[in-house]
């Protein structure tokens, strides 16, 4: 029988034999291995994937906050002109004083309580809206901001997620390249052990001398 040199240091039997279970072993140990960096793999990228959903999410709400920041500009310069427009009717004069002149420009003391009454109204209507126009745009654009430094955030745990991906991945090619000369090595020790059973070699025996 023509046997292929298998590297060993083995000089009985038993020390074939034993060999051939520490190949076994890490071969057990190379595919224990390549599973559980297959599943750690599947965790990462279901992360990416959940990551994605979020990016996407952060993305749609920044869309609707410009919408909203864009109307609301729009609504405040209408509401400014609707004002001016409002205003126009009781400013008697150029004047800063236009308001008092209007007041004071009362037939009776009905009328000046009327004309009083109109100018706190629109004044504190003008004021009110005014306000919660500029609140809401001030609140969107910080929402903005947030929205914005959230995404880097997860745009960077991404990339660290695929890096650990790639190393991992790496990690589970190498074992596969040795995986072959391993199970070579067992095969051929198995070979070994076959013929020096068949030739009648002792467990203990030095299997060069038994040989002969």
């Amino acid at each position: 029988m023509f046997l292929v040199p298998v590297n060993t240091s083995a000089n009985t039997l038993k020390q074939l034999e034993d060999e051939v279970n520490k190949f076994t072993a890490d071969l057990e140990r190379k595919n224990n291995q390549i599973a559980a960096n297959d599943a750690e793999v599947a965790e990462i990228k279901k992360k990416i994937a959940d990551i994605e959903c979020q990016i996407s999410a952060i993305q749609n709400e920044t869309a609707v906050l410009e919408q909203e920041i864009k109307e609301s500009n729009v609504e405040i310069a209408e509401k400014s002109e609707q004002s001016k427009s409002l205003f126009q009717y009781i400013q008697v004069s150029e004047g800063e004083n236009a308001y008092l002149e209007y007041i004071f420009g009362a037939t009776d003391v009905t009328d000046m309580v009327y004309r009083m009454a109109i100018v706190e109204q629109l004044t504190e209507y003008n004021d009110k809206i005014m306000n919660e126009l500029s609140q809401l745009v001030e609140e969107n654009e910080q929402r903005k901001e947030e929205l914005a430094t959230k995404n880097k955030e997860l745009e960077k745990l991404t990339d660290d997620l695929e890096a650990e991906q790639a190393k991992i991945n790496a990690e589970t090619a190498q074992i596969k390249d040795a995986m072959p000369s391993v199970e070579q090595q067992k095969k051929e020790a198995e070979k070994q052990i076959e013929y020096y059973e068949r030739i009648g070699c002792g467990e203990s025996e030095d299997i060069d001398s038994c040989q002969f």
